[in-house]
């Protein structure tokens, strides 16, 4: 057990940028079922987000509006009324 912990200690810093790739395309994915989620459900954001992996309503909110340009809510909005 010990030799593992000293083997991931010593991990190349290419193989931690693959495992933040794979963060990132999944952060990309939960997005992706968020819209799809927020344009096609009555579901509240609270339950988008947790159905979509986010250990928080904030968070979600936080990296939704960093990716799309907008909350969560202000896009819902746009979708009802068709200015998206």
């Amino acid at each position: 057990m010990q030799y593992r912990t000293q083997a991931e200690w010593v991990m190349p810093e290419s193989a931690k940028l693959r495992t933040s790739e794979k963060e990132e395309r999944l952060k990309e994915y939960r997005l992706q079922m968020a819209c799809t989620m927020l344009k096609n459900t009555s579901e509240t954001i609270m339950t988008v987000s947790q159905n979509c992996g986010f250990h928080s309503a904030s968070y979600f909110g936080k990296v939704f509006r960093s990716q799309m340009g907008c909350t969560p809510y202000e896009f819902k909005n746009k979708i009802g009324t068709g200015n998206l």
